[in-house]
């Protein structure tokens, strides 16, 4: 069925790839809403009774949230190895061709972690600056989980096949792909929050400082979502998907 979407990103081929992304998860909108909402229920359902500390279960809540949804929400390279020879026939470099592949998904799930952070934050006792900090980085933690699952299916992707076998081997390659993911991950936000928590340390515990350490965090982040796009974008060029089995 048709859908409507603005072109958000501009009428460039790069806004095009964006606005192709986008009316895909328009069209799975039913589906993906609500394996979402459960899938953020029960994270600040455990962010709020599990963990007692209000910044430990805001921290549970954008793990937990943003490993799930990087799953329900697959509007990006892992779904289009059948169509790879076309997306790389598209007049855009590589490294924005990565981007605007994983754009669209990493805003929407961004945006719902977001909002479920500030749901538990507002059930625990009332919002808190940590709150505001977390939902804030949770656009682009969500971009850095999208980059690193993708990069990591072009350098070793695979061909589902029909059947138990495929099946078995499916389940335990993504299992093995999302330990592997959860683990890049942390190693590469633990330096944004060593820089935040240092930037605290030096200019002492207020609200500016609070202010410029996420600043700071923030473009460390946007920085390593740059170097792993241009990372997406050689493993894109490089892609043969003939060569790709089982």
């Amino acid at each position: 069925s048709l859908v409507w979407m603005p072109w958000w990103a501009g009428r460039s081929p790069f806004g095009a790839l964006v606005w192709l992304r986008s009316t895909e998860l328009l069209r799975r909108t039913g589906r993906v809403v609500t394996v979402a909402l459960l899938q953020l229920t029960l994270a600040v359902f455990l962010g709020t009774v599990l963990v007692q500390d209000h910044a430990g279960g805001a921290v549970l809540v954008l793990t937990l949230s943003t490993y799930h949804l990087s799953t329900t929400i697959r509007a990006d390279l892992r779904a289009d190895l059948d169509r790879m020879q076309e997306l790389k026939a598209w007049p855009l470099q590589g490294s924005r061709t990565f981007l605007a592949s994983v754009l669209p998904g990493a805003l929407v799930a961004g945006a719902l972690v977001a909002g479920a952070l500030v749901l538990r934050g507002a059930i625990a006792g009332g919002l808190r600056p940590i709150d505001g900090a977390l939902a804030v980085t949770a656009p682009v933690l969500a971009l850095v989980w999208a980059c690193v699952e993708n990069l990591s299916f072009l350098v070793s992707p695979v061909r589902f096949t029909p059947g138990e076998v495929g099946t078995l081997q499916s389940m335990g390659r993504v299992a093995l792909h999302s330990l592997a993911n959860l683990v890049v991950v942390a190693t590469v936000v633990a330096p944004a929050v060593g820089i935040h928590l240092g930037a605290v340390r030096l200019l002492g515990d207020g609200v500016l400082a609070s202010l410029a350490g996420l600043g700071a965090a923030l473009a460390f982040a946007l920085g390593l979502v740059g170097a792993l796009c241009l990372l997406g974008g050689r493993a894109l060029r490089r892609l043969d998907p003939s060569r790709v089995t089982g």
